[in-house]
């Protein structure tokens, strides 16, 4: 297999392992070989103003995995398709889960990611998630007469 070809599947299994052994685990051991230290991370927060940008990767996805869990216990991404170019790798999936506050209320929604990867683990990440359609889902937003 060719060196380029070897790099190009290496990548692919870092995003899946991302979304796998990462925040599908309520307590993931495997971040330090997935993550750079100095990770930076691009997506928004469901609730706030700005990307975080520079970030201490494995604290960083710790708090993140912790707090999803918690949220929506049996949260679970699954990963429907993953592409790479050089060192750039897009993943779509779909997020499901059940509110573990409140009236327990399920969500399932699209997402697609990107990352790029350095020194052989993903060192930056952006993502693109249908928040509305989850927060409609779970009641926490109404959406208008149509």
């Amino acid at each position: 297999m060719a060196a380029a070809q070897m790099k190009l599947d290496h990548n692919r299994t870092l995003a899946r392992r991302f979304f796998d052994e990462i925040l599908n685990q309520p307590e993931p051991s495997a971040i330090e070989e997935i993550v750079t230290e100095d990770y930076r991370e691009w997506a928004k927060p469901i609730c706030g103003d700005a990307a975080p940008g520079a970030v201490n990767g494995p604290d960083h996805l710790r708090r993140v995995v912790g707090g999803l869990h918690q949220t929506y216990p049996d949260i679970h991404i699954t990963v429907d398709k993953v592409i790479a170019d050089g060192d750039e790798v897009a993943a779509y999936v779909t997020a499901s889960g059940t509110q573990g506050t409140g009236e327990g209320k399920h969500f399932s929604v699209s997402q697609c990611h990107w990352f790029r990867v350095k020194d052989g683990r993903l060192g930056e990440h952006w993502a693109a998630r249908e928040d509305l359609p989850m927060l409609v889902q779970l009641g926490m937003v109404e959406c208008p007469p149509m």
